[in-house]
């Protein structure tokens, strides 16, 4: 239940089967490519440089998550509680502040752009 990986590689690695109760895992430098979180509360969840790519974040909850060094390139958000989380020095999100709760959560430029791809515009830096 209270578990620390540390440099592992779980590629599709399906959380939202582990039993929740009382669930807290901690992952540094972690290849957590696919991984499924689909409709899991992960509050007290923490990532550090860590590969998210292509995970699935979908009606999960975030909240408050230190999600630190994190790659996100083409992972799912979709109905995400990311109230108060910390995305500051994660790259390569793209997060649909009108299909997620943001509220709160703290990004850093130039990466807070990931917020806005939603809306097909241009930004020129």
């Amino acid at each position: 239940q209270d578990c620390i990986f540390h440099e592992c590689k779980m590629l599709g690695f399906a959380v939202n089967a582990a039993n929740p109760l009382g669930l807290k895992m901690r992952f540094e430098g972690c290849n957590l490519s696919h991984a499924v979180f689909f409709a899991t509360n992960i509050k007290a969840f923490s990532f550090k440089d860590c590969k998210l790519n292509g995970a699935d974040f979908t009606d999960a909850d975030c909240t408050s998550v230190n999600f630190a060094l994190c790659d996100f390139t083409n992972a799912v958000f979709d109905n995400t509680k990311l109230l108060t989380a910390d995305l500051r020095t994660c790259i390569n999100y793209s997060i649909d502040p009108r299909k997620n709760n943001v509220k709160g959560a703290y990004f850093d430029m130039p990466h807070v752009i990931g917020l806005l791809q939603a809306f097909q515009i241009k930004i020129k830096l």
